[in-house]
């Protein structure tokens, strides 16, 4: 059986942005930023 195991961590903003930094971005946009960052779509054999 395969196992999970995370190594790594990454926050995001999580709010419903009215105005301010996060005011025109896309949820995608953060998701991303952390996904890259936390190296969490890399596969390890």
């Amino acid at each position: 059986m395969r196992q999970a195991v995370l190594v790594s961590a990454a926050r995001t903003p999580i709010v419903n942005a009215h105005r301010g930094a996060f005011d025109n971005t896309e949820g995608q946009e953060p998701a991303a930023h952390a996904t890259g960052a936390a190296g969490l779509f890399e596969v390890v054999s």
